[in-house]
């Protein structure tokens, strides 16, 4: 995450130790605005398009998995409460 990146650079920088000549580090969310004067690259996901390819996939695991299957799966029971313990 780009705020424990900062941070941890912060808590470099007050110990003396300079940035990014002895330390860099890499933040995960993206943040821009000026982090890179502090020295701080940053990875940015393409966080829409990765849940648009897992959704995808999730689907073509679904149908296969149906087309597999001798009819459609058998429903689940949901259950609520709490179950006793032996002896009880």
């Amino acid at each position: 995450m780009d705020y424990v990146a900062l941070d941890l650079l912060r808590a470099a920088a007050a110990r003396g130790v300079r940035i990014p000549e002895d330390v860099s580090t890499v933040g995960f969310d993206g943040l821009s605005d000026g982090l890179d004067l502090l020295g701080l690259a940053t990875l940015r996901l393409p966080v829409a398009e990765v849940a648009q390819a897992a959704v995808a996939r999730m689907e073509e695991l679904l149908v296969a998995a149906q087309d597999d299957a001798e009819g459609p799966p058998p429903p689940r029971r949901p259950r609520c409460g709490t179950q006793s313990s032996p002896g009880t």
